[in-house]
């Protein structure tokens, strides 16, 4: 019975919030223990009820090793921010990497959320990003 109760208290916490002056929300894996499923499945929930505009930043610690595969999940599931670190190493338990997350989504041809326009090679925030130009 109790956890039955835990999604409608989560539902209306959220739509509570839609309703507020904020930008968004930012979800966080604290252990890194959860599956990458188990983050999309909470973002796409969140998202139902925080339409963009509002963002989703998602914040995944290192843990079990999926950290990099939950953000992946999260961002194809509507969230539009990530925190971490640029190196693996951050925190104690250390976050998922945002070098290693762009190179994927740039493997994948994911530009647009890596922050890079297609054919680029240059790091979001370089002049010559977009270019094709070193």
């Amino acid at each position: 019975m109790r956890l039955q109760r835990i999604p409608i208290r989560s539902a209306s916490i959220l739509s509570l919030l839609a309703g507020q002056p904020i930008e968004g929300v930012s979800l966080e894996d604290d252990r890194g223990t959860y599956l990458p499923l188990q983050v999309g499945a909470y973002v796409a929930a969140t998202r139902v009820f925080l339409p963009p505009p509002l963002k989703i930043l998602v914040h995944v610690h290192a843990g079990a090793g999926f950290e990099n595969a939950s953000v992946i999940e999260a961002l194809l599931n509507g969230a539009g921010w990530r925190m971490g670190g640029l190196p693996k190493r951050a925190a104690i338990i250390g976050h998922a990497s945002l070098g290693e997350l762009i190179a994927n989504l740039v493997r994948r041809g994911q530009c647009a959320h890596a922050g890079l326009s297609p054919g680029s090679t240059a790091a979001p925030g370089n002049r010559s990003a977009g270019t094709g130009r070193k």
